[in-house]
Formats: structure tokens, sequence, C-alpha cells
């Protein structure tokens, strides 16, 4: 099929909810989708048709002239007094089903009637009251606010025949508006009636487009209104922030319902938020989690998100039965016992695949008198001893680089990420290094900076606590100092070992003596101008052993 030759037609007639036959459009997408529209005869079933007015109001209607109707004609139907032009949504057997779902079964006497398909009078008039709409619903919240009511008009919506205005309006108490109606019909000449609605029906009749892209649910589909609260939002750990919980009516969102349920049955798989978790080198509580992806995010500090590590609901189910029985894991991730790779078995393994291929034979080469070269074979070439020089400095740079091998003595190398956002003041950076064997230490701090840091040097308050094997007999020795570390220099050049985007700056701490089975604990904090310090992406922390 050519999309060019298709011709697309566009009615210009169609205004506030009206749809044609001509282009089928309507303003509101409050319609169903009658899915027993190609079954032969479903039409006869019924006389009943639902018809669509301005914005969200329906009703429904008896054919009794057997008019041939189909989705998106305009009629013109029954109304008190006069008659009213609307667009019909759905025909056949669906009405009836439809009617039970909004319970608008009544008696066929009470069911009003189609009158015809709209005339070009109709639709002129129709056109001249919908034109008198929005200067109408100014003019009365001008006239109730001169009459002291605590309301507000939200809507006008004019009958089709311009005989009568229907008044939507919101108010948090009864009003008592018939001084009201009297000041309104002798303004604008019609019958009035008044519809109270609230505020989540206001919006659905304005209509609009939420933060999430699309249309609102309560101008499209959505007819009943559930109550929404706050719990909704704490179940699945949305952020109570009053300014993004509300949607276009300053009501709760309704879409905080859609999944509450999903949210209620997931909990259930993940452990207490007071169950915390320990492990040999700290003790962990819950920070936050993801339900949708099974993750517990867990952190050294109650309040504050600081070491977080990031694990498996089944994973922290498995470390506090753990913990009940008297175990402490290594970490989060493993519990210190290391299996044994299985290397999978390989039937080539030790075979030279070259003996399948063919031995060639080699010529023998002549000298220019004819007399052949005798030619050594491989293997006396490779008996052959090397070179003298060769050897001598071949072991000259064994022995150059054997000291610097000799003096990587590290016992604890590890590195903590700074969220991307910056490295708030409050935030600590800890650092909790296992038991140690007897002996004296060192350690270096590592930073590692990007292009982002706004400053040449940065300061920070390392606190250095030993703590000893027998904490009961030993007092903890606790050390602050004070660390002041350069990024840059004066001509804005990084002053340290520099990759794409980040340089790292080591920073020698002083040396100490810890005795067999002390353990360490480093935090880190900075104290710059700054609450919110971008441009750090790393601190790092190495504890190398002296060997004496």
């Amino acid at each position: 099929m050519d999309y060019k030759d298709l011709k697309f037609k566009i009615c210009n007639e169609c205004d506030r909810g009206l749809a044609c036959s001509a282009c089928g459009r309507q303003n509101s997408q409050l319609n169903t989708y009658n899915w027993l529209e190609d079954v032969p005869g479903i039409n006869e079933t019924t006389d009943l048709v639902e018809v669509q007015f301005k914005n969200t109001r329906k009703g429904y209607y008896k054919n009794v002239g057997q008019l041939n109707l189909k989705k998106g004609d305009i009629v013109a139907v029954e109304s008190t007094p006069g008659h009213d032009i609307g667009t019909v949504t759905l025909t056949g057997r669906l009405v009836i089903l439809q009617m039970k779902k909004c319970n608008a079964l009544k008696s066929l006497d009470d069911i009003k009637k189609i009158y015809r398909i709209a005339k070009d009078t109709d639709m002129q008039k129709y056109r001249e009251a919908k034109a008198r709409e929005h200067s109408t619903m100014i003019e009365s919240r001008q006239i109730a606010k001169n009459l002291g009511l605590k309301m507000k008009i939200g809507d006008v919506e004019y009958q089709g025949d311009g005989n009568k205005a229907i008044f939507y309006y919101i108010a948090d108490e009864r009003v008592d508006f018939r001084q009201l109606i009297k000041q309104l019909a002798a303004a604008f000449h019609v019958r009035i009636e008044m519809k109270q609605i609230g505020a989540r029906q206001e919006a659905g009749r304005i209509g609009g487009t939420g933060p999430c892209g699309r249309e609102l649910c309560c101008a499209t589909w959505m007819k009943s209104f559930s109550s929404v609260s706050t719990n909704a939002a704490r179940i699945q750990d949305v952020p109570l922030n009053p300014t993004k919980l509300a949607g276009m009516c300053a009501k709760l969102k309704c879409c905080l319902n859609y999944e509450a349920d999903e949210y209620v049955e997931a909990r259930k798989q993940f452990p207490s938020k007071d169950v915390k978790l320990q492990t040999s080198d700290a003790e962990y509580f819950l920070f936050k989690n993801d339900f949708l992806q099974g993750l517990c995010s867990y952190s050294t500090d109650k309040n504050l998100a600081i070491n977080l590590e990031t694990i498996t609901a089944e994973r922290a189910k498995e470390i506090i039965e753990m913990n009940r029985q008297g175990e402490k894991p290594l970490s989060l991730q493993n519990n210190g016992r290391i299996k044994a790779s299985r290397k999978p078995a390989d039937l080539l393994d030790g075979a030279d695949i070259s003996r399948f291929d063919k031995t060639k034979k080699k010529k023998r080469k002549r000298n220019p008198h004819g007399t052949h070269i005798k030619t050594k074979p491989n293997k006396q070439r490779k008996n052959n001893p090397m070179h003298p020089r060769i050897a001598q400095l071949l072991i000259g740079i064994l022995l150059l680089f054997l000291p610097v091998a000799c003096q990587d003595n590290r016992t604890f190398n590890s590195y903590k990420h700074i969220k991307i956002g910056g490295w708030a003041r409050n935030d600590t950076v800890m650092f909790n290094i296992p038991r140690q064997w007897e002996g004296h230490y060192s350690m270096e701090l590592d930073v590692r900076a990007t292009y982002k840091f706004p400053y040449r040097s940065i300061s920070m308050i390392v606190e250095q606590q030993i703590i000893p094997a027998n904490k009961h007999h030993i007092p903890v020795k606790s050390t602050t100092d004070t660390i002041n570390c350069r990024i840059f220099d004066n001509n804005g050049n990084m002053l340290a070992r520099n990759g794409i985007f980040t340089s790292e700056n080591t920073n020698h701490l002083s040396s100490f003596h810890l005795n067999r089975g002390d353990s360490l604990r480093l935090t880190i904090t900075h104290i710059m101008s700054r609450d919110e310090l971008p441009g750090i992406s790393e601190i790092g922390l190495c504890l190398s052993r002296i060997m004496r």
C-alpha cells in the first residue's frame, strides 16, 4: 500500500467534545472499544445508544426512529427543556454492559429518545451556545464573589439549543445558592442547573497533561475515583514530597494506587527494616529497598548513606540466619569460604594438534662451489648456551627490579566511591581494616579528583582508631590529624598521575606500631567551604607493613 495515495479528511466543524463521521475525532478519549462491531447484525440486538457531550459527560438514549447510527454521528437528543446535541460513541450490545457498569439501568420509560441526526440549523445554534460558555463562566464567578459565596465555578456547559446552562462548581461546605440562581437567570436569560463536583472531576473536565507526559487519567478512562492516602506512597518508598505527589487537581495522584498492591506482596519477600546485619568488619543497617529488582542497600550508619553495599534479598536473609546462629560472614558479599573452581575437562588437553601435519623435508643448501652445507638440527640449536654478555645483561636487570618487588608489603588496599552529586560535608568515608600481624606499618591516603574540582587543594580531617584485640584491658587509641592535599598548581595543571579524566594524589600518613590482632578504623571528612564538594570521585587507603 502506498501511503502517499491515502487522503486524510480533516473536519474543522468538530468542537468541544463533538465528532463527525468524516473524521471520527473527539477531544475526550472516554470511549469504549467496540469489539463486537464487525459481527453482522449486532446493532439490531438493542436500540440503546451511548451519546457523549462536552468533555466527560455521557448519556444513554433510545433510537426510537430506527436511525442508521454509527460511531461519530452527531445527533439531537431529548432534553428538559428542548433538545441537546451530542456524539454517538457506542452502539449495539455493549451499550447494555456499559449501563450496568455505570449503574445507569432504568426502566425503558425513563430513558430519553434520539430525535434525529443533527441538521445545519441545529449545529448553528450549538456553535452560538458554545461560544458564550467562557464569558458566562467569568461573569458568573464575579456574581458569586459579590454574593460572598465560598464556592468556585469551574466550568459552564450550554445545552445544544441554548435554552439551559449547567454550572459546575466546587465547594468545601454547603452553599445556599438560591440568590445566585436568580441573578444568573436574570443575567443570561436561560434555565440554570447547578452541579457540585470534586477536584478530580474538575481536572477531568478541563483536561491536561500529567508529569508522566500522558493525558490525565481522569480525562481519558477513569470513571470512578477511589481515595488515595499517603500510605500508598510509603509502601512504595516514594519520597513524601507534596509538590511531586500532588496532581493537577492539587490532590494525591490517582496513579499511586495502581501498583500499591504489588508492592505490598513484594515487601513480604524482604527483611524487616529494624533487623541489622553483622559481619566480621562492621555492622550494617538497612538504607533502602529496590522492590522491582529484589535488591537491598545497607549502610554502616543508621541515618546516613555511608559505605553503601547492595545485595539481594535472599542474601540478606541468609546473613540474618547466620547471625541468629552466632556466625558472622567475612563481608556482605561473601562468607569467606572460597570454593575451588572446577576446570572443565578438555579432551584435547595435552594433545599436540600438529601431529596430523606431514613432516616436510628441508632441502640442503649448496654453496657456489657445489659442496653441501651442513645445518644444525633444531634440538642442537636449542641446547646451545646463551651468549655470556646477554646473560649478564638479563641478570643485571633482574637484580635491579628485585628490591622494588620485595618492597610491596601491602596488607590492605581499598577505594571508596563518592556519589556523583558531590562529597557532602556530613558524609563520612570510613575504612574498617581487619586484624593485622605485629609490626610497624605506614599508610597512604589517595584522592582521585577530576577537573570539576573547584579549588587548588582539599583539606580533610582524618581520625585514626587502633582497636586492640583485647578490648577489655587495653583502651582504644584514637588520633586526629588535618591533611591538606594539593590537586592543582598555580597554572591549573594537575599535580599527580593524570589519566583521561581523573588525577590520583597520594599523601603519606605517619607510621605506627600494631600488636598482633589489632585492627584499624579510619574516618575521613572534608572541611571545605562548600557543603557539596564536586570533582572528588574516590578516596583510597593503602596500608603497608615496614619490613626491617
